[in-house]
């Protein structure tokens, strides 16, 4: 899957009608068996909203799920945390202190059954980062202020489709510049968050970026470049600018790389 196209599955349901043949002596007709209620169907998949640290100086994730529904991170390497969500459908899950880059699932189980959440939690030591990874979407980056203007993540495919994230306050207009000329023009969202897509694929090479809300300015230089085979996983990260690079297939078997630019209080600022 790339960042231009998004798959929506639809499951179609399937009828059986049962019909009697009339007779003249229909005599009793055996009990039926018992049946179980039937399956809700749709269930919501569990989100992650937050992120703190613990007495001990071990990382905190939480969010909201069903209600009492089992949530489990499990990363490919081995690491895995469990918890309970509570009546409100409140989770908190304590991973413990972070010395090793690792993505995450999510998902959640109740009566059960198992949902995934949206895309892949990626969780980094330093700052720490903690960011979700959407497929053919850009990357939320959790912690982030949206009181001044900044930019956090740029998600990009082997075809040069991107989408730029960042933060500015609640509803401001923002501008994105590439290399220089105008790409396009938006609006943050209330909660101050804005994602991005550009009109246009990026061509391999150096590409400086830069965001513009009222006097203040955030530029950032990307590099673009076709992503190397992942062969020791489903995923790889290194760090990049100060900052994260997260090489990962999506859940459509395709590459997309996500650049985490900084972490939420260490992003430049600037004013133009």
């Amino acid at each position: 899957m790339d960042l231009k196209t998004a798959s929506i599955l639809g499951a179609g349901g399937l009828m059986l009608a049962l019909g009697a043949c009339g007779r003249s002596d229909p005599g009793p007709s055996p009990a039926s068996p018992p049946t179980e209620a039937p399956d809700p169907g749709y269930r919501a998949g569990p989100q992650i909203q937050d992120f703190s640290r613990g007495a001990d100086g071990g990382l905190i994730l939480s969010g909201r799920a069903m209600p009492s529904s089992q949530i489990r991170l499990a990363s490919p390497a081995g690491a895995k945390a469990e918890t309970t969500a509570d009546g409100r459908g409140v989770w908190r899950a304590l991973l413990g202190p972070v010395s090793e880059p690792a993505l995450y699932g999510l998902s959640a189980e109740t009566a059960g059954r198992r949902v995934q959440a949206e895309g892949y939690v990626a969780v980094l030591p330093g700052a720490p980062t903690v960011a979700l990874l959407r497929a053919g979407a850009g990357a939320v980056v959790l912690g982030s202020s949206a009181t001044t203007l900044r930019l956090l993540a740029v998600d990009i495919d082997n075809g040069g489709a991107a989408v730029i994230s960042g933060v500015a306050p609640a509803g401001a207009p923002v501008r994105l510049m590439v290399d220089g000329m105008v790409a396009l023009d938006a609006a943050a969202r209330p909660d101050g968050h804005f994602s991005l897509t550009l009109p246009k694929a990026l061509p391999p090479g150096v590409h400086k970026l830069e965001a513009l809300a009222g006097n203040a300015a955030a530029p950032v230089t990307i590099s673009v470049g076709l992503i190397a085979p992942l062969t020791q996983g489903p995923y790889r990260i290194s760090q990049a600018g100060g900052g994260w690079r997260v090489d990962w297939v999506t859940p459509g078997e395709g590459l997309q790389t996500t650049l985490l630019l900084a972490p939420p209080d260490a992003a430049p600022k600037g004013t133009r």
